[in-house]
């Protein structure tokens, strides 16, 4: 009788060992868990942000471009042609009237 009662009492040591074993385990996994989603979505949000930032300096370059083209003689004149319909004073304009 005395070897039933040391097995259940083994038994009962070795379900209590794996239950805690088990719960070790997951008050580690479960916030490891959560920091990796979270780094993950991190890494998402840096990557997004290099990529805005290298757009924006794209931008940057092309504006600079721009204002440098912008105090040329040429871009001066086309935006008068262009936008205020300004032409020069020998020129001769002829309008298309099948348009």
């Amino acid at each position: 009788m005395k070897s039933k009662e040391k097995k259940r009492g083994r038994s009962k040591e070795n379900l209590i060992f794996a239950f805690s074993l088990i719960l070790i385990i997951g008050i580690f996994a479960v916030p490891m868990y959560c920091n990796a989603e979270k780094k993950f979505q991190l890494e998402a949000e840096i990557a997004d942000v290099q990529a805005r930032t290298k757009e924006a300096e794209e931008y940057n370059k092309e504006l600079q471009n721009q204002i440098k083209y912008s105090d040329e003689d040429e871009y001066v004149e086309k935006i008068a042609r262009e936008k205020l319909n300004m032409v020069m004073p020998d020129e001769i304009i002829f309008i298309d009237k099948n348009k």
